[in-house]
């Protein structure tokens, strides 16, 4: 329903039909799936897999770099997924304990899109370390807590995917892991660093880059044949048989490959289409379907990215509006916003603050905040959105 309501107000297109009556299974076409196979990217999971399994030998760091869309965080989750060489002690989605010959270690994975501040990056790698759930609230101390239990280990490896969403801005994470050996003398640290920025060692404090000696592997866009290869698995595997026309997929394939090499824009792309042609109540998926995918995707991830570079707190901040609003909440004031905010997050942020996030997301105009009188209790601001709620929620899904 969600997205039948946002193609309605944006596009105009009448809501008739099912958008889900093409698909047998949707997951496929979500960030958290993993591929059994990955296609165009065996060079780059040869060269991660031989770094950690040779990581114990070594004091060097790791880049992985390049747009979006180009594979960084499935080949690392993949290679995670399927790391079975040494002796693997215990193994999830965050941690690999494993031994190589005589020597216990680590991998910790992150993604920093949850984790945007320093601290809680480094409480997170504690929590995971120590297999406990315990916040101290400060820097130095969940450093000493690490230090403790990396004692019990030979080496770890740090990696931090989308580690351009932290507010590192002194690169004071980057120094203090790369520089692990000033902290803890008898454990190794590497660090694995995944950015979308194609001159993040250029932007790293003077101190950062002279200690983040990197092995450098750089992620480059997927053309028309890979993307159409990714398109065919990903089709295969969630829709149905004989919905989509033969041009659809090449035709996809050949936009992408000329605009961005973006994987994630093809497979969005794809999908949209899909459930545009269930909404119209067509026979099949053809190109016509895909123009009008295109469309709206372009404006839906322009907003997209205007939602996700908001500071921290503002994107909490509507985050917590936009639930406010799948409550039924019509009459949405500052002060609902900061219980939401609250209970979401449980930072130590005031109501004046809120209000003046609020007020920032009205100059963006996502929302409009109207003052009204509320009689002898003075007066407030009703908050109202000026997008769907569920096109925010989809945005902000792996917030807080």
């Amino acid at each position: 329903m969600a997205l039948q309501k946002t193609l309605y107000e944006f596009l105009g297109i009448s809501n008739r039909g099912n958008s889900n009556k093409f698909f047998k299974n949707e997951f496929v076409f979500t960030n958290n799936f993993i591929p059994d196979h990955l296609i165009g990217r065996k060079k780059e999971i040869d060269a991660i897999a031989k770094y950690l399994k040779n990581v114990e030998n070594t004091n060097k760091h790791m880049l992985i770099f390049g747009k979006t869309g180009t594979g960084k965080t499935v080949v690392v989750r993949w290679v995670m997924n399927n790391f079975g060489d040494g002796n693997i002690i215990y193994k999830d989605k965050e941690k690999i304990i494993y031994k190589i010959g005589d020597k216990k270690g680590i991998v910790i994975y992150l993604s920093c899109r949850q984790y945007p501040t320093r601290y809680r990056v480094v409480n997170k790698i504690a929590q995971i370390i120590s297999e406990s759930d315990k916040k101290t609230q400060n820097w130095s101390k969940e450093i000493e807590r690490i230090r403790a239990y990396s004692k019990l280990l030979d080496f770890m490896i740090i990696i931090l995917d989308e580690i351009d969403y932290v507010d590192d801005k002194d690169n004071l994470l980057i120094s203090t892991f790369s520089r692990w050996g000033e902290i803890e003398e008898n454990t190794i640290c590497s660090l694995v660093l995944i950015s979308n920025k194609i001159h993040f060692l250029q932007e790293l404090e003077r101190r950062a880059f002279s200690s983040f000696q990197c092995l450098q592997l750089p992620f480059y866009p997927y053309n028309a044949e890979e993307l159409q290869q990714i398109l065919e698995h990903r089709a295969k595997l969630g829709i149905k048989d004989g919905v989509l026309d033969d041009e659809v997929i090449p035709y996809i394939s050949a936009i992408v490959s000329r605009e961005s090499g973006d994987a994630r824009q093809g497979i969005g792309i794809l999908k949209l289409a899909v459930e545009i042609a269930g909404i119209e109540d067509a026979d099949k998926v053809v190109k016509r379907h895909v123009d009008i995918a295109k469309s709206y995707g372009n404006l839906s991830v322009l907003f997209g990215e205007t939602i996700t570079s908001l500071p921290y707190h503002e994107r909490n901040t509507l985050k917590a509006i936009a639930l406010l609003y799948l409550e039924n909440n019509n009459m949405i004031t500052t002060g609902d916003v900061y219980k939401k905010y609250k209970e979401l997050v449980g930072a130590a942020v005031t109501q004046r603050r809120i209000a003046d996030y609020i007020s920032d997301l009205t100059m963006l105009d996502i929302i409009s905040a109207k003052e009204v009188s509320r009689g002898r209790y003075g007066r407030t601001r009703i908050i109202d959105l000026k997008y769907p709620p569920e096109m925010i929620l989809e945005i902000l899904k792996d917030e807080i």
